[in-house]
């Protein structure tokens, strides 16, 4: 599992084309919380670095 640092969670938000507020409906919380993942104010727990793996995983699978 990756440790998910702020500048991974902004990487895979714009891999996924996300805007910070559809990114938090996607993970179930809020734009605020997302912009504290972003700045390093906050850290993911272990249920969403798991979320941020398997959304990854999904991403790069479907485009190889």
């Amino acid at each position: 599992m990756k440790q998910w640092n702020k500048e991974e969670i902004r990487e895979l938000r714009l891999l996924l084309g996300l805007k910070q507020r559809e990114f938090a409906e996607v993970i179930g919380t809020t734009r605020e919380y997302v912009t504290k993942l972003e700045t390093g104010k906050k850290k993911p727990s272990l249920v969403l670095k798991r979320l941020f793996d398997c959304l990854e995983e999904k991403y790069k699978g479907g485009k190889q």
